[in-house]
């Protein structure tokens, strides 16, 4: 039998190492890393705020400034990670869809502008259908310019987090090895089964709407190439839901130093009810509306990972 000379054995394919594959770390490696940091990072980014909550400075849980705060500490625990494997992967930020040279410019300001958009047309047609009834709440001018910047602030510091967190690396890592689209189904599903765990989202029409709008999030990310228009999609939606229309959501169950106050009349099924907006049938509606209108609005654009030539 012939026997190899020592030290010539052959080596194993790279494709058939439970670590590696020929881009080095698997994919699903990358991932668990990935949540493992993030993880291990959320209490320590939190410390500082729980800090000055302890010694008064801040409100407590429930208010704006500790949602705010807390959504930050929690976007830092995502970012670092993000950074770190871009540091580790030689890539760009812009890689995992969040080019810094676009933050806070016309994407992420028109992306507000449909969010904000999109809620108002909900509301106006479950007034219209008599749905809900809506009253001012008495701010006074300067008061509510000041509770619009806070709940502008707050929205943004979620925006950042979620977006971040749900369609950032996650998604572009899972869908070097799925597929983007694929990838987008199977995060946008479990982020939505988390969900449940919130009771206002136990019904299957929010279930569904959770689903479809993380989709569409997939959509803009996909069509202009970054989350920009995203977070500014998001931050509209929450500002426009809690500071314009007074209405609750599962992170602001009780929303103080709003410009109306809204009430539900009609079936929940229709209005959403104590569940809120994404409770109700006209939300998955309104997505898919939005969708098709999007994929007009952009159709000019570049895909992901080649942003368009205006920015």
């Amino acid at each position: 039998m012939h026997l190899l000379p020592q030290g010539d054995a052959p080596k194993p394919h790279p494709e058939h190492s439970l670590l590696f594959d020929r881009e080095g770390l698997r994919p699903k490696w990358r991932v668990l890393l990935f949540l493992a940091a993030m993880f291990m990072l959320w209490p320590q980014t939190e410390r500082p705020v729980n800090w000055v909550v302890a010694h008064g400075w801040v409100a407590g849980a429930g208010h704006d400034e500790w949602t705010a705060l807390m959504h930050l500490a929690a976007f830092a625990a995502v970012l670092i990670p993000t950074l770190i494997a871009a540091r580790l992967e030689r890539l760009p930020l812009d890689s995992y869809g969040i080019p810094w040279r676009q933050a806070f410019r016309g994407r992420f300001w028109e992306g507000a502008a449909w969010g904000l958009a999109a809620i108002s047309l909900q509301v106006c047609v479950l007034q219209a259908i008599h749905g809900i009834s809506a009253h001012l709440s008495g701010l006074s001018g300067r008061t509510s310019f000041a509770f619009a910047g806070r709940w502008g602030f707050t929205m943004l510091a979620v925006a950042l987090f979620e977006e971040c967190l749900k369609r950032g690396y996650l998604q572009t890592v899972c869908g070097r090895t799925l597929g983007f689209w694929p990838a987008a189904v199977v995060l946008a599903s479990l982020f939505g089964l988390e969900k449940l765990l919130v009771p206002e989202y136990r019904t299957l029409i929010a279930f569904l709407s959770v689903v479809l709008y993380a989709l569409l999030m997939c959509l803009t990310l996909k069509l202009t190439g970054s989350l920009w228009f995203a977070i500014g999609f998001h931050c509209g939606v929450e500002w426009c839901t809690v500071f314009i229309f007074g209405i609750r959501t599962p992170i602001i169950p009780h929303p103080e130093g709003t410009l109306l106050n809204v009430v539900f009349k009609g079936p929940a099924w229709i209005t959403g009810g104590q569940s809120g907006l994404m409770a109700s049938i006209l939300m998955p509606l309104l997505i898919i509306a939005l969708s098709l209108v999007l994929r007009v609005r952009f159709r000019h654009t570049q895909q992901l990972g080649k942003p368009s030539s205006s920015h």
